[in-house]
């Protein structure tokens, strides 16, 4: 793709929403077919993607210098059900596995001391070979780009004693009280939004691209008549108006 169309394209990204394969979900994207999903194989499966990344971003700056590579998340904005050291502790850990991990290794950075220091207690750090980590050093994306269709809350006193990081949202996921929510559950935060797109830019000062935002919902059309979605349009113009805060009142690109 890159050799054919590396004089023509300008834009690159390698996978959409690689932090989803740091999650239970991955075991449903990745192609994994068969055995035990283990907590280890999450760990093989997101590091294998993360190397995959890594080397083609390697070739496109080498093949291609005319060219940028981004990385992108499908970001998990979660928020701690209350001010309670506990819920505010789950939420940030939540953050930094699924979402500042891979911030910092597009970023040059390696992986999170954090992530590291867990996988290493657990014994899977053979998974990560020290040719692979110095390799990561030497790669930056050249933007951060992003998915947002809302944010989510953290009760962690659902949490059983033990789980995973990564599996948190498996047990501790909850209602916000203070946001609407579409039929399929989505809470309706474009306030978020906005401090996805300040923070990014606040810490690691590279282009921010938000590329998938929208809202679903069960409608039907009639066949004759247009189709009322003014909830479509004010989700959009909530989103919009929050982008656009973000870059006129904070200065974000």
């Amino acid at each position: 793709m890159i050799a054919c169309y590396g004089d023509k394209v300008k834009y690159w990204l390698t996978f959409n929403e690689q932090n989803l394969y740091h999650s239970p979900e991955a075991f449903l994207i990745s192609g994994y077919l068969q055995g035990e999903k283990t907590l280890r194989e999450l760990y093989l499966i997101q590091h294998h993607v993360m190397m995959a990344h890594v080397h083609l971003t390697h070739y496109l700056h080498q093949t291609k210098p005319q060219c940028q590579m981004g990385g992108m998340l499908a970001h998990a904005l979660v928020y701690p059900a209350t001010c309670k050291p506990r819920d505010i502790l789950c939420a940030q850990q939540l953050d930094e596995f699924l979402n500042q991990n891979l911030l910092r290794a597009y970023a040059g950075e390696g992986y999170s001391p954090e992530v590291m220091h867990f996988v290493a207690a657990e014994g899977f750090d053979d998974i990560y070979r020290p040719e692979d980590l110095a390799l990561m050093a030497t790669v930056k994306v050249d933007y951060l780009a992003f998915s947002y269709y809302a944010s989510r809350t953290l009760n962690s006193d659902a949490i059983p004693p033990g789980t995973a990081v990564n599996n948190y949202m498996l047990f501790g996921n909850q209602d916000n009280p203070f946001l609407k929510a579409t039929e399929w559950n989505w809470q309706i935060d474009p306030l978020g939004f906005r401090t996805i797109i300040t923070r990014y830019y606040n810490d690691w000062r590279l282009p921010v691209f938000p590329i998938e935002n929208g809202i679903g919902v069960i409608e039907s059309w009639d066949g004759e008549h247009p189709i009322a979605d003014d909830y479509r349009i004010a989700y959009h113009r909530d989103h919009i108006n929050a982008m656009k805060a973000a870059i006129l009142r904070m200065g974000r690109r």
